[in-house]
């Protein structure tokens, strides 16, 4: 289902929610004069477990994973989490180049806890070989990242029932 809200007056907003798993998603698109600079990946929090969710959707390039790095970085500076999720079951197209790959592995984590946990959803063959070289590039840096094929498999690892996600807004392109 999918609702969405068309300001034209102003920036040109664009406000997309989908129904997924049984939880709302709050995904922001933020349309700017002249050219679309969409945001390929939204967040949510789980309160009580104080776990970061991030999605990414659709096409993903160098600079959006840059940007998303930049803007995940705020948010585990900001919420502290004890665990991350990263969901890729609604991306499509990683066209990310090895070199900011690499960057993204050598720096510093975001997660500010040395024993947080990462775990990575990458239900397609394609994505889940790409996760798992990151995670083998980043063992230096972050070792306790996992690569997953099912949500069912990340809350086992993280050892949750019943998370409970709210959406936050994305920063980087707030309006």
């Amino acid at each position: 289902m999918l609702f969405s809200f068309d300001r034209r007056n102003t920036a040109r907003l664009k406000f997309a929610f989908a129904i997924d798993g049984g939880q709302w998603n709050y995904l922001i698109k933020h349309y700017g004069a002249g050219d679309s600079a969409d945001v390929p990946y939204s967040f949510d929090f789980d309160w009580k477990h104080r776990i970061l969710r991030s999605r990414f959707y659709g096409r993903i390039t160098d600079e959006e994973l840059t940007a998303y790095y930049r803007t995940l970085y705020q948010k585990y500076f900001r919420l502290q989490p004890i665990a991350g999720l990263l969901l890729l079951s609604e991306t499509t197209v990683l066209e990310t180049s090895a070199k900011v790959v690499r960057e993204w592995a050598d720096s510093a984590p975001a997660m500010h806890d040395p024993n947080g946990q990462l775990v990575i959803i990458a239900p397609s063959t394609k994505l889940y070989q790409r996760a798992q070289k990151f995670r083998l590039l980043a063992r230096g840096t972050r070792p306790n990242i996992q690569v997953v094929r099912t949500e069912q498999e990340a809350w086992a690892i993280l050892a949750v029932k019943n998370p409970q996600f709210e959406p936050l807004e994305t920063e980087s392109r707030r309006f």
